[in-house]
């Protein structure tokens, strides 16, 4: 992969790891691979990009399959995930397939914290790559994306700086928690930005029926959850669909 940039690489792994464990240790069951996509997008990040053209699924192989395994459903092979590598996979693994559980993890944040869209809290929690600038666009929805400082004033989106993050696990104390409301709410302050518009409420979920939302949420909305079971998207369609 010598096309490919090494540090949008680097920072792709991370987040491949960071989710699939933070969606295990909530749900415990696998990523979807569609689903994956989605959320490494909602983190800035261009798949198609910075694979070049590869398969996230064969890139996880490669990379990362001392960490990760990716896993083909028994009986629907259009169905695959990506689960840690300690997760057990004798006997029917089917089970590793089911519909999450939107019920909260034990340990999850305090409620009062969630009212921050995810997209802004990863903004203010993830290491920027490269010692670079992190850009942050909030419509429609929060996304953030690192690159050189030069580059990031050019862009004109809202700038976020390395003494802006506040880097902390996805089950961190009430103190880390604590610690970066503040620090968002200061970047808010000091950009002349209204604090509730970084609150979750403030990106509402859109009925696809009422003509908004993207392409990809209309779509899927159509579906069962046994047909939404059955979808398989190359991650260059999922990038696609997001963005109409």
């Amino acid at each position: 992969m010598a096309d490919q940039n090494t540090n949008d690489i680097t920072a792709l792994s991370r987040d491949i790891l960071e989710v699939t464990a933070e969606f295990w240790k909530i749900h415990k069951v696998g990523v979807h691979l569609a689903r994956l996509g989605q959320l490494l997008a909602s983190r800035g990040h261009n798949l198609h990009e910075a694979l070049g053209g590869l398969k996230l699924a064969d890139f996880i192989r490669r990379e990362l399959s001392k960490e990760l395994t990716v896993i083909t459903h028994p009986a629907i092979r259009t169905a695959v995930a990506v689960v840690p590598a300690s997760v057990p996979l004798e006997g029917d693994i089917s089970g590793l397939f089911k519909k999450p559980s939107k019920a909260a993890a034990p340990n999850a944040a305090p409620a009062r914290t969630e009212r921050f869209h995810r997209g802004v809290w990863l903004a203010f929690t993830r290491p920027i790559a490269n010692n670079g600038v992190r850009t942050l666009s909030l419509e429609p929805r929060p996304l953030f994306r690192d690159m050189s400082e030069e580059d990031a004033r050019l862009s004109g989106k809202l700038l976020i700086v390395a003494s802006d993050i506040v880097p902390t696990a996805p089950f961190a104390s009430s103190d880390s928690w604590t610690a970066v409301e503040a620090a968002i709410k200061a970047w808010a302050h000091r950009n002349e930005i209204p604090v509730e518009r970084l609150y979750e409420v403030s990106f509402p979920d859109v009925p696809a029926h009422k003509g908004q939302g993207t392409l990809l949420d209309k779509v899927l909305s159509m579906l069962s959850d046994e047909e939404l079971r059955l979808v398989q998207l190359p991650l260059s369609v999922v990038q696609k669909l997001m963005k109409h």
